[in-house]
């Protein structure tokens, strides 16, 4: 039974392309980290809260009354400040 069945040749991936791929990966990172940091070492940002890793200041902000938190902040950091949702840099 099993003789009547086509045999297809199994996927392999040579080591050659592997080791690409997987340089490949690195290096991106690797690129990537680098351009991150340079850009955050060039552009001195206003003061403000310090953020959570994923949450930034989302979670510091009163919910009813953002406007409440925005000027305590501006008391404690003055005119210009900086903060974060998410992952995203809000300046104010």
């Amino acid at each position: 039974m099993l003789d009547l069945l086509p045999h297809f040749p199994r996927p392999t991936m040579d080591l050659t392309s592997g080791a690409l791929a997987v340089s490949l990966f690195a290096i991106i990172v690797v690129a990537k980290t680098i351009t991150k940091k340079n850009a955050q070492e060039h552009v001195p940002l206003p003061p403000g809260p310090n953020p959570l890793p994923i949450l930034g200041n989302l979670h510091r902000i009163n919910r009813d009354f953002p406007w409440i938190t925005y000027k305590e902040w501006s008391e404690i950091y003055g005119l210009f400040l900086v903060f974060r949702y998410l992952r995203f840099l809000t300046e104010s």
